[in-house]
């Protein structure tokens, strides 16, 4: 009875502390904390709380107070009358992410080289990329990886062979193994394994990984440490996106044992593209209670350098010991280095084990900063960056970026970085402490952690809350509509999934239903694609990994932005020469090319765009004229961010039918066996006088099929107060809207080549606008809505419903619901 009584206390316990714990979370993201970092800070007081017992409870109560850890309270001499000089965890914590959603162009070694094509020769080649998709592993050939080596373990094989040596890693994090080749026997670093172990070890990983080029240390880095996990790290800022430079820089030189390839493969963590899929996702719904968020920075880094990584649950984990090297930003040099011994920072002029003197210069300096200027301008939208280098007898390699570099512990931010950083954190404070902001944090987070709770509750595995709250919103809108279906046949098709119109639309019947993939089964399914859909999430990223096919996507000028609480003209990539960073400098570009787009910077269906024009010295919004001072109001709305880019000119024959907006094809691809892209529907949108200067069919536009084969579009329609009915010519010019689209091949051999070059992703969207000489591409969707009108062909209907019994296979569902 006592042993009874004592379980129930502790569970009640428990309960208490898991409940009080969700109130801290919740307090800080109302605060403005992501709540990886939010959660990462509380795991942090916990463990130090728990295992640390050098300070006394006041100690730790005052560093907690501050937001820092006692450990660094000591180690930098941290007190009432200085505590304002340093930069806190806390507050480090706060002011992520810097970079906003353009952090996953250098959360992932995949995505950063993809962007980063013009300074490929500075990065390690990427040969393949290995991940689980559905039930196998998936091997991709990546853009460094030459056309004789095929996309199996065999071409994996043979490429180690003739290369000897290549490094493999995770996408995330900054641990590299070797794989070697040599006198007919593979290593795994220095462990001779059999080319079956190796392939299995690989097969049975956790993680996505890259194997990619062997990066040797120049022989100036190894005369102090001979081992090749010694790195130039350099700390980036870009304060207001026009002035890139390094604020500090410091070797890290190892002093101790290399990670071993029994904790790479098999450390803990995100085990499958599947898994990793929230990387950088833009919806808080999606982000767990329980577990550190996937779009989290820390995720496969070390967010404290030099200290333990934070365990959820067990005893802290070993580290390697590193010493550090300051480097003058001046000209290079470097005199004496920083090691951590105990909790004391010792000022160190030799390497512990080596007895080489840490004094010298690093080679060709001015080269370097120059090199990451140019970086820094290339990426414009980057702001705050960590680029971990090898120094090689060529040049040097940039082997890892962080969005969010490690905390430097030892050497401390420099004055320089300390500067922009409190910069940060007063404003990111002065943001959270508007009541109109916390109600509107207050009000996204308990809305989130209500339907994460009923979704697990009602849902079966994996079932995103923010897409089953859309499944009831669409089925109560469903059911008040009048489309002719009874409440019966409504009744009946909302517990098969489906929404009532499905029914006439497929031919739904309860002999056939389960040949159809429903409305529920859909928003199930989502998300197909895995992690790299983030590419899709906005305008900017897709434009630059697919910056090969750039003559299908309209120019880019302008991102206007708020950077630092100014309002920001970034250049992008296509801006013309001598226009500058000024309002001015748009409306004399509209003036020069005479219409832009102005559309924001996330979004979809057209909505806040603008067609901005110039004709007989007036400017016009969406065919209005307006003052200059209106446009101006507009583009430099506090709340928006645009970009402003080519509006796209479509081919005369459709201008015919209207030409009030840009008519777009939507064509969905996919690759059901992960590879190889197949054309699945396409269908024509035309805008009217009532969506304006964009094709929304919800609006009042009209809708058209398109046969695949020949590109011949009929068979209009349109929706009126929620009635598909039919529309054979155009409402506000009477032109008949049938005929042969124009340059049809360009177009379908356009998206295939753009879906091979998006090798990552099977399931796509585009949006295509025909122009005279070809296509552009407004728009790509990572997750095509159910269409409302067109029909899933048999093709895609054959390959929604492979992946849906996937799913469920992967998560032993056997219904929609959780019955």
């Amino acid at each position: 009875m006592t042993m009874f009584v004592h379980e129930t206390g502790t569970i009640h316990r428990r309960q208490f502390m898991s409940l009080l714990r969700k109130f801290k979370i919740m307090h800080m993201r109302i605060n403005g904390f992501y709540g990886g970092k939010a959660r990462w800070w509380l795991n942090a007081k916990q463990y130090d709380e728990k295992y640390n017992q050098n300070y006394t409870e006041r100690e730790k109560k005052w560093a907690y107070k501050h937001g820092f850890l006692p450990s660094v309270v000591e180690r930098y001499g941290i007190n009432d009358d200085n505590y304002e000089d340093f930069i806190s965890l806390y507050d480090y914590c706060h002011i992520f992410p810097v970079n906003d959603i353009f952090r996953k162009w250098i959360n992932d070694r995949v995505t950063t080289r993809d962007v980063l094509k013009p300074f490929a020769e500075y990065l390690p080649r990427q040969y393949f990329q290995l991940y689980k998709r559905d039930s196998d592993v998936q091997i991709i050939k990546l853009l460094d990886c030459p056309d004789e080596y095929e996309d199996t373990y065999e071409g994996i094989l043979q490429l180690i062979q003739d290369k000897g040596k290549l490094s493999i890693a995770k996408t995330l994090g900054t641990n590299f193994i070797t794989l070697a080749y040599e006198n007919g026997q593979y290593a795994i670093d220095d462990e001779i394994v059999s080319d079956e172990e190796l392939i299995n070890k690989i097969i049975d990983s956790l993680g996505i990984l890259v194997i990619m080029e062997y990066v040797e240390c120049g022989q100036a880095t190894k005369t102090i440490e001979p081992g090749n996990a010694n790195y130039l790290k350099l700390i980036v800022y870009n304060k207001y996106g026009d002035n890139p430079k390094v604020g500090q820089a410091y070797l890290s030189i190892n002093a101790s044992k290399q990670y071993s390839n029994h904790e790479f493969f098999y450390a803990e963590g995100t085990t499958s593209m599947g898994n990793e899929e929230d990387l950088d996702s833009k919806s808080d719904m999606q982000a767990k209670d329980t577990e550190i968020d996937q779009d989290d920075d820390t995720i496969g880094r070390n967010f404290m350098e030099n200290e333990v990584v934070l365990p959820l649950q067990g005893q802290p984990q070993k580290v390697t010991r590193r010493v550090f090297v300051p480097i003058c930003l001046e000209d290079g040099t470097f005199d004496g280095g920083k090691q951590l011994q105990g909790n004391r920072i010792a000022e160190i002029t030799t390497h512990p084990t080596t007895n080489a003197p840490l004094k010298g210069q690093i080679g060709n300096w001015n080269e370097i900063l120059n090199l990451v200027e140019k970086i820094g301008k290339f990426i414009p939208q980057i702001e705050y960056m960590g680029i971990d280098a090898i120094l090689t007898d060529d040049g040097i390699k940039m082997v890892d970026f962080a969005a969010h570099p490690s905390y430097p512990q030892v050497v401390g931010f420099n004055e320089e970085m300390t500067d922009y950083l409190k910069l940060k954190v007063n404003l990111t404070k002065k943001e959270a402490a508007k009541w109109a902001n916390k109600k509107k944090n207050f009000k996204k987070k308990s809305n989130t952690f209500m339907w994460i709770r009923l979704t697990r509750f009602l849902c079966p595995p994996k079932m995103r809350p923010l897409i089953y709250k859309w499944w009831h919103i669409t089925m109560w809108d469903d059911l008040f509509s009048r489309n002719g279906v009874s409440l019966k046949e409504k009744r009946w098709a909302y517990k098969h999934g489906f929404l009532s119109y499905r029914l006439e639309q497929y031919g739904i019947t309860e002999d056939n239903y389960k040949d159809f993939i429903s409305d529920y089964d859909y928003r199930y399914l989502r998300h197909i694609n895995n992690k790299y859909r983030v590419w899709l999430e906005d305008k900017i990223t897709v434009k630059y990994i697919c910056s090969d096919y750039n003559q299908f996507f309209p120019q880019y000028y302008y991102h206007i932005s708020v950077r630092n609480g100014q309002k920001r003209i970034i250049p992008l990539m296509d801006c013309p020469e001598g226009f500058g960073t000024d309002f001015e400098d748009i409306f004399r570009l509209v003036e020069k090319v005479g219409v832009l787009a102005c559309k924001p910077q996330r979004g979809s269906q057209g909505e806040g765009f603008y067609k901005f024009s110039y004709h007989n010295g007036k400017y016009y919004l969406n065919h209005k004229e307006s003052s200059k001072d209106e446009v101006y109001e507009i583009l430099n709305n506090e709340e928006s961010q645009y970009l402003i880019t080519e509006y796209i000119q479509m081919h005369s024959s459709l201008k015919k039918i209207y030409d009030g907006a840009v008519n777009t094809l939507r064509i969905i691809v996919f690759k059901k066996d992960g590879k190889t892209p197949e054309i699945g529907n396409a269908y024509m949108r035309f805008g009217s006088s009532k969506t304006g200067a964009v094709d929304n069919m919800g609006a009042g536009g009209m809708f058209v099929q398109v046969d695949i084969e020949t590109g011949r579009f009929h068979n209009g329609k349109i929706i009126t107060e929620n009635n598909i009915l039919p529309c054979s010519h155009h409402p506000d010019t009477g032109e008949l809207i049938e005929g042969i689209l124009p340059n049809w091949d360009i177009v379908k051999q356009g998206v295939i080549d753009l879906s091979y070059a998006m090798p990552q992703l099977e399931y796509l969207g585009f949006d295509v606008a025909i122009s005279e000489d070809g296509m552009k591409l407004p728009e790509i969707n990572r997750a095509p809505g159910y269409p409302k009108i067109e029909k899933f062909t048999p093709l895609t209907n054959d390959y929604l419903l492979y992946k849906l019994e996937q799913k469920r296979k992967k998560y032993n569902v056997t219904h929609y619901t959780k019955k």
